[in-house]
Parts: structure tokens; C-alpha cells; sequence
């Protein structure tokens, strides 16, 4: 028989306990293999003659497979054929203990440092009716699980199958409330969420109440105006919680306002088609809890006037503005600040007539500003915190 015959082959005469050629020209390496087994079923020896071929070289491992087993007798049982298992395959990244191939053998996984098996429960196989029952992979190990910040991770292991579950500080929540558990894959972890500060307890808008509780992430608050009021904006009646804020949402004024509105700087600028003394008009916008507009710097100045005639408004309007006892020193109406910035028009403030304390921005100068008397009738811009 060929010399380069596998050990398999040899071992194939193990299946029947009549055999009685150990296969005189095989190599060293498929005796060897052979008396190994014999050695582990000393029944199956004792029905087993080995002619070795060369003494020389095999007669002493014949003599020690014939003194590890004796003279024994085949039992019932080793006279039936007996079942065999092909070659164990290699496991990449991994290694596989064990020898035997003869029925109920068994092979054990140690995975390579930096690997793991994919399951821990599944590292042994054992020949079952010559074949190898299924056993595990070795997957690489995961990373050091980086820190989340604002949050605290629980787990400590980094093998296959591994978990990190996330706990997040007082005053702050998970953005995902679905994701915080991350699992060791393929050497990978799987994606976890962040997490994000609580927001304040909301501040209903006047003349409304709102829908909703939670101060978490993706919480919201729904608008809902009072009887004879309406939303300033019918799209942005839902406000929503991100990252400790409180998205803008719209506020609630007269049904019997007719404007167009404006965002911007978050405000709320309502165009009225409503014209009146300054007195009114600071009256009127109050009942949609705002005030006359203001006017505070040149980026504010620069949207009232491309923004005023988009609207169409028909004359000068108020500003929320007033003189001080100081001649020429003016105050915001609404918190009493003093003005830093102005955009008079030519030749103004000039007191013309002598109690002109109000003021207005004239459509003829480019939307300036002019002082004016307080009785006088003016259209109505109110301005409401957004």
C-alpha cells in the first residue's frame, strides 16, 4: 500500500474488530496514530493483530500497545463495526484540543489571544455516528467601550456577545430611549444613543394652555389658544424638547386681529391693518401679549425695512418708544431701557410743535425715524416674544 496514504485511511481498519493487517508499508506517523488509539480501547486491541512489516522499527510500539492492553477478550460489543469521525477541520483564529476520531471523542475550541468564541457555550464537539457535532467560531474581541458623555456605561467584558447598558445622569436623558444597550459584534460595537439635558419646565404662552408632561428629549408641548384667540402661526403650534431647550412655538392673539406675521430674532412681528393713537396701540398689542415693535440695532432695522413693504404696510407705524424727561433721551415703552441705537430720519427729532414724546417710522424716508405727537393715528405693529 502507498506510503503517503492519509492517517484517516489507516485508522479506517478501527471500524470492524476483525482486522488483522496494520497495513505493512504506512508510515511511522499512521502507526504511531494507530497504537494511540489503540491504546484508548483496549477491547478494540485485544481483537486487533498487528503485523508491523518492519520489526525494526515497529515492534516497539507493538510491545507497548500488547502491555498497556493484555491478553483481554473482544467483548459483544467490540465485535459490531465501530464508527469513526473524519478529520477535525481547523478553526481559523482558534485551535481545537482532542485526537481520537472513534465515537463519542471530543474536540474542544481555545480561541487565539484577541479573539473569542462567538458562543460560549458551543466550544466543545463530539463524534456522534461519525460525524462532528457543530461547534463555535472565534470572533475578535471588542474594543475598550469609549465613555458616554453625561451618562455612565454597566458591562465589563469585551468578548463576543458582550453588553453595555447606559444609564444617564440626573437632569439628563437618553435620546433614544430604544438604544441603550450596545452589543459586542464581530469586533464591533453595536450603535448606542446619547445622552441629552432635560429641558426646564415649559412656560405657557399666554391666553392658551398646552398639551403634554415630559421635560425629556423629544418631549413635546401642543398649543392650544383660548376662546377667541388664535395661533399667530398655525404651523408651529407644537413645541419639542432637544438638548435642554424648548423649540420656538407660536403664540396665541385676538381672533379679531387682522395681520400678516413675521419671524424673526425670536420674535414674532405682527403686520395689523389696524391704525390708532399710541395709546391704543400699546393697549392692542397687550391683548395678544406682546408690545409695540422695537427697533434695537442695524440687523433689525435692515428686516423692517425689506420686510415692510413685502407686506404691504400702508403708512408709517409705531415704534414702542418714548421721550424721557431728558430732551432727546428715549426709552423702550415695554421694560423701560434705555435706547442705544437710532435711525432718525433728516432733521429728526426735531420736537416740531413742542410735545412730540412718540415716535414713528416713516414710509417716505426709507422706514426712519421721526418723532410725532402721541395722539396722533399711526398703523400698529406689535411685536411678541417667540
Amino acid at each position: 500500500m502507498r506510503k503517503d496514504l492519509s492517517c484517516h485511511v489507516v485508522l479506517k481498519f478501527l471500524r470492524t474488530t476483525d482486522v488483522t493487517t496494520c497495513m505493512r508499508d504506512c508510515t511511522d506517523n499512521c502507526h504511531g496514530l494507530l497504537f494511540n488509539e489503540l491504546e484508548r480501547n483496549c477491547t478494540l486491541c485485544a481483537s486487533v493483530k498487528i503485523e508491523t512489516g518492519n520489526p525494526d522499527k515497529k515492534a516497539t510500539a507493538f510491545e507497548k500497545v500488547k502491555k498497556k492492553c493484555g491478553d483481554q477478550t473482544p467483548s459483544d460489543s467490540t465485535k459490531t463495526s465501530q464508527k469513526l469521525c473524519p478529520p477535525f477541520e481547523n478553526k481559523k483564529n482558534g485551535k481545537v484540543v482532542g485526537e481520537s476520531l472513534l465515537e463519542g471523542a471530543t474536540k474542544n475550541l481555545t480561541c487565539h489571544p484577541g479573539y473569542s468564541p462567538r458562543d460560549r457555550n458551543n466550544v466543545m464537539s463530539q463524534c456522534k455516528n461519525s460525524q462532528w457535532t457543530k461547534i463555535t467560531e472565534c470572533a475578535i474581541v471588542c474594543p475598550t467601550f469609549e465613555n458616554i458623555n453625561n451618562g455612565k456605561v454597566e458591562g465589563d467584558t469585551l468578548f463576543e456577545g458582550a453588553t453595555r447598558n447606559l444609564t444617564c445622569n440626573p437632569g439628563f436623558s437618553p435620546r433614544d430611549s430604544n438604544a441603550v444597550l450596545s452589543l459586542c459584534q464581530n469586533g464591533q460595537w453595536t450603535k448606542i444613543t446619547e445622552c441629552i439635558k432635560d429641558c426646564p419646565q415649559f412656560i405657557t404662552p399666554k391666553y392658551a394652555a398646552v398639551e403634554g408632561e415630559s421635560i425629556y428629549v423629544g418631549s413635546t408641548r401642543t398649543l392650544k389658544c383660548d376662546n377667541n384667540y388664535k395661533p399667530v402661526n398655525e404651523s408651529k403650534i407644537t413645541s419639542v424638547c432637544d438638548n435642554g431647550m424648548w423649540s420656538s412655538i407660536t403664540r396665541c392673539v385676538p381672533d379679531k386681529w387682522e395681520y400678516r406675521a413675521f419671524e424673526f430674532n425670536q420674535s414674532i412681528y405682527v403686520f395689523t391693518n389696524q391704525s390708532d393713537t399710541f395709546a391704543k396701540a400699546v393697549a392692542f398689542c397687550k391683548e395678544g401679549d406682546g408690545h409695540v415693535v422695537t427697533i434695537d440695532d442695524e440687523t433689525e432695522q435692515h428686516w423692517v425695512k425689506t420686510t415692510a413693504p413685502i407686506v404691504n404696510a400702508l403708512d408709517d407705524f409705531w415704534l414702542g418708544i418714548t421721550e424721557t424727561e431728558v430732551p432727546n433721551k428715549f426709552t423702550r415703552i415695554h421694560d423701560e431701557a434705555n435706547l442705544s441705537y437710532y435711525n432718525w430720519a433728516s432733521g429728526q427729532p426735531n420736537n416740531a410743535g413742542g410735545d412730540q414724546r412718540c415716535v414713528d417710522v416713516l414710509r417716505g424716508s426709507q422706514w426712519a425715524w421721526n418723532d410725532a405727537f402721541c395722539t396722533d393715528i399711526r398703523f400698529i405693529v406689535c411685536e411678541v416674544p417667540n
